[in-house]
C-alpha cells in the first residue's frame, strides 16, 4: 500500500484506520484518525481528549529516531514490537506531511502528553504492509479491569473449559433482555420480529464463519454435548441395526464417548476405537488399509475429535472422512476445541456432521451449534418435540418443519444465540489465521519455559503445527490438583484433573494432569508466570 503526500489527508484517514484495524493484532485499534492529527483519540478506549498538537515533540530520553521507507520492513517490526508489545496506553495520531505519530503513554496521564511523554513517529508509506502494531486486546474483555480495580492478579489459562468473554458478547446479550426480550418466529408485532430477526442473523453469521454451504444447516442447541447425544438419538438409533459398528478414538471427551455407548447397548451396535501414540499423542492408523479396515467391522459411523482437549492434537479429520466416506460411513467431528483455535471450513474438511459450544470461543454459555449435510438432517427424525418444529398438528399425527427448525423445538436459546453471532464477528475481525499465528508463538514459548520446570513430562506432540490450544502436562512427586490450587493462590489459573477425558488417563497410567489452555488475550508473561510457580510449588515439595 502507498500512502500519497502531503495535502491528502481526507482521502487517507479513512483508510488508514481500516488497514490499520485489519491488520492489528486483535483488532484493537478503535480510535478514529483525524486529519492534520489537531484531534487525537486514545485507542484504549478512554474517549475523545482535545488538545493542541506542539509543532516538534520533546520525548523523555531525547528522540526516538525517525523510521523513513527507505529503510526495512524488518526494522521497523523490531521497534514497533519492542514498544508496542507492552501494554502500553497510546494515541494515534495523522500528521500533516502524511506520516503518523504513534505517542505511548504508560499509563501516563493523557494531559501530559503535552509535556512530552514517550514518542515515536514513524513515516508510514509502502513498507506500512510489512508492519503489525501489536496491541493489547485484554481491554476488551471486562473480567481483566475487575480484576485490576480489585487489585487481584488475574493469568487466566484454562480457556479451553471456557473462554473469557468480550464487552460488546455481554452487551449483545443484554440488549437483547433491556431492548427487545421478546419470543422468535412467533409474534407479528415488531419487538418479537427483531428478535427473529437477530436470532437468524447469528445463524448467518456462524453459517459463514465455518463455511457452510446453506445456512439451513446451522443448528442452534444448548451444548456440543447435547448435539452429540442428538447425533447418537435422531441419527444412530434410527438408521444403525444390530452388529453395526461405530468407530471412535482413544482421545475423546466423554461427551463423544458415552452418547455412542448407550446408543451401542441399546442397538447391540459394537465399538471400535483408533488407538494414540502416548509418545506423541498422535493417531495410530493405517491410512492406506483404512477403507478396508472399515468394511470388515460393518463400521457406519467415524466420530472423532478435530483437537483433543488433553493433548492439543490437530487430527487429520480431512484424510480420515475422505477414506471413511469410501467404506459408506459418515463422519461426525466434535470441533468444540478446534473452532476458536483454528480456521475451520467445512466444506473443505468433508465431515457429514460438526459439532461445537459457544462458550469456548468467546460466546455465552447455554449455546450450542450442529452442523450437518441438508440431507442427512432432513432425513433424521425430530430428537425433541413441542412448540415451533411442527409443520402441522392434528389429533392422531402431527408433521415437522424442514431443518433447522425441526431440531430447535421449545424457545431456542435466543440470548446466547444473538452473543454467539456477536462472538463470531469478533473472531472475524481479529483473523482466525492470526489468533492460530499467536497461540503457536505461545505455544511455542510454553513449551521452551516448561522444559525449565524439573521433573516436568509434557503430553502430547511438540510440532507446533500438530498442536493447537492446550499443553497438559505432569510433574512427578506433585499431584496435579495440589499444583493448581497452589498456582491459584497467586492468581493464576490452570485446569487439573482428567478433564473429561478418563480412559486416555488410564491407558497413560495417571490419575490426573494440569493444563495450560491459551487464547488471543493470553501473552508470554501469563507463561512466565506459571512457570515461575510451578518452580516454587516443587520447591516447597521438595523441602
Amino acid at each position: 500500500m502507498s500512502f500519497p503526500p502531503r495535502r491528502a489527508s481526507q482521502r487517507l484517514a479513512p483508510m488508514t484506520t481500516e488497514y490499520i484495524r485489519k491488520k492489528s493484532i486483535g483488532g484493537i485499534v478503535s480510535g478514529e484518525i483525524f486529519p492534520r492529527a489537531s484531534v487525537l483519540k486514545r485507542a484504549t478506549g478512554g474517549g475523545v481528549r482535545r488538545f493542541r498538537r506542539r509543532k516538534h515533540h520533546a520525548p523523555l530520553g531525547g528522540d526516538l529516531p525517525q523510521i523513513g521507507v527507505d529503510q526495512r520492513a524488518k526494522r521497523n517490526t523490531d521497534v514497533l514490537r519492542n514498544l508496542l508489545g507492552r501494554r502500553f496506553d497510546f494515541f494515534i495520531g495523522l500528521n500533516e506531511d502524511g506520516s503518523f505519530s504513534i505517542h505511548i503513554l504508560n499509563n501516563i496521564p493523557w494531559y501530559k502528553v503535552r509535556q512530552g511523554v514517550l514518542s515515536l513517529k514513524i513515516v508510514l508509506n509502502s513498507c506500512f504492509n510489512k508492519i503489525v502494531l501489536r496491541n493489547d486486546s485484554r481491554k476488551d474483555f471486562p473480567i481483566y479491569g475487575y480484576a485490576s480495580r480489585k487489585g487481584l492478579p488475574f493469568i487466566y489459562l484454562d480457556s479451553a473449559a471456557t473462554s473469557l468473554k468480550p464487552r460488546r458478547v455481554i452487551d449483545a446479550v443484554a440488549r437483547y433482555y433491556s431492548e427487545y426480550s421478546a419470543n422468535v418466529h412467533r409474534g407479528v408485532y415488531s419487538l418479537a420480529e427483531q428478535a427473529t430477526q437477530e436470532f437468524e442473523a447469528a445463524r448467518d453469521s456462524v453459517a459463514r464463519f465455518i463455511g457452510s454451504p446453506r445456512r439451513e444447516e446451522v443448528i442452534f442447541t444448548k451444548g456440543a454435548t447435547e448435539v452429540l447425544n442428538l447425533i447418537a438419538a435422531s441419527y444412530a438409533r434410527h438408521f444403525l441395526r444390530e452388529g453395526d459398528g461405530i468407530l471412535l478414538t482413544e482421545m475423546e471427551h466423554h461427551a463423544n464417548l458415552i452418547p455412542w455407548q448407550e446408543v451401542a447397548k441399546e442397538k447391540k451396535l459394537k465399538l471400535y476405537f483408533i488407538p494414540f501414540d502416548p509418545a506423541t499423542g498422535e493417531l495410530v492408523w493405517d491410512v492406506e488399509n483404512f477403507p478396508k479396515f472399515l468394511r470388515e467391522r460393518n463400521i457406519k459411523i467415524v466420530s472423532l475429535t478435530h483437537v483433543s482437549n488433553v493433548f492439543g492434537t490437530i487430527n487429520p479429520v480431512k484424510e480420515i472422512a475422505a477414506r471413511a466416506h469410501k467404506a459408506g460411513a459418515i463422519v461426525v467431528v466434535d470441533g468444540a476445541q478446534a473452532v476458536p483455535h483454528v480456521p475451520v471450513n467445512i466444506a473443505e474438511l468433508g465431515a457429514d456432521f460438526y459439532v461445537f459450544s459457544g462458550h469456548k470461543m468467546l460466546g455465552p454459555t447455554g449455546i450450542g451449534v450442529l452442523w450437518g449435510r441438508y440431507e442427512l438432517l432432513a432425513s433424521m427424525p425430530p430428537y425433541q418435540t413441542g412448540g415451533e418444529m411442527i409443520e402441522d398438528v392434528h389429533w392422531e399425527y402431527s408433521t415437522f418443519q424442514p431443518p433447522p427448525l425441526k431440531f430447535e423445538a421449545g424457545t431456542p436459546p435466543i440470548a446466547s444465540a444473538i452473543g454467539l453471532g456477536e462472538a463470531v464477528k469478533y473472531l472475524e475481525e481479529v483473523g482466525m489465521e492470526k489468533i492460530r499465528a499467536h497461540e503457536k508463538e505461545l505455544l511455542t514459548h510454553t513449551l521452551k519455559k516448561l522444559e525449565e520446570v524439573p521433573g516436568i513430562s509434557i503430553l502430547g506432540p511438540r510440532d507446533i503445527e500438530k498442536r493447537s490450544g492446550v499443553i497438559a502436562f505432569t510433574v512427578e512427586g506433585v499431584h496435579p490438583h495440589d499444583i493448581a490450587s497452589m498456582l491459584d493462590e497467586k492468581g493464576v489459573m490452570i485446569r487439573s484433573g482428567d478433564h473429561c477425558a478418563r480412559p486416555l488417563h488410564k491407558k497413560l497410567k495417571i490419575p490426573a494432569s494440569n493444563r495450560i489452555s491459551v487464547y488471543l488475550y493470553n501473552d508470554k508473561e501469563d507463561i512466565d508466570r506459571v512457570v515461575e510457580g510451578l518452580k516454587g510449588v516443587i520447591t516447597i515439595f521438595q523441602n
